[in-house]
């Protein structure tokens, strides 16, 4: 075996590759729509059915956790409407008939990550703000 070019220490293609330096915010990779609809048709049909224990009886208001993301959601329903939806038959063909203001309301809030410090203290401001309005409820209600 043959040696045609001797190697020195300076040589660059021997040195080992640089580390890639990763971003300090994990939102930017994080996809911007609020994903995958089958799990949200799922999550307003779980709110539906709490939607009777709620202390407030047309909204109620509930967090989804994945992993360390926190998002906040709301769904209100107009009594009119929440009765036309008990009473259609689940086997009904076609659409279901609204008037306007009768029609289902959802909102949720941007991510959360309980990990960060600012994203905490907004979430900690979330929970308190929820108490408040509970023990305001509560106090109307004995009075």
């Amino acid at each position: 075996m043959k040696v045609k070019k001797t190697l020195s220490k300076d040589d660059d293609d021997l040195s080992p590759p640089k580390k890639k330096l990763r971003t300090s915010s994990i939102t930017e990779a994080e996809p911007s729509y609020i994903g995958d609809q089958r799990i949200w048709s799922q999550h307003i049909g779980e709110l539906f059915v709490h939607l009777e224990l709620s202390p407030i009886s047309d909204r109620v208001l509930c967090f989804t956790i994945e992993k360390t993301w926190i998002r906040v959601t709301f769904l209100k329903v107009h009594p009119t409407g929440m009765q036309k939806i008990q009473n259609t038959p689940v086997n009904r063909p076609g659409s279901m008939k609204l008037n306007d203001g009768e029609y289902p309301e959802f909102y949720y809030s941007r991510r959360y990550n309980f990990l960060k410090r600012h994203d905490c203290k907004d979430l900690f401001k979330a929970l308190l703000l929820i108490k408040m309005m509970e023990v305001r409820r509560e106090a109307a209600r004995k009075s």
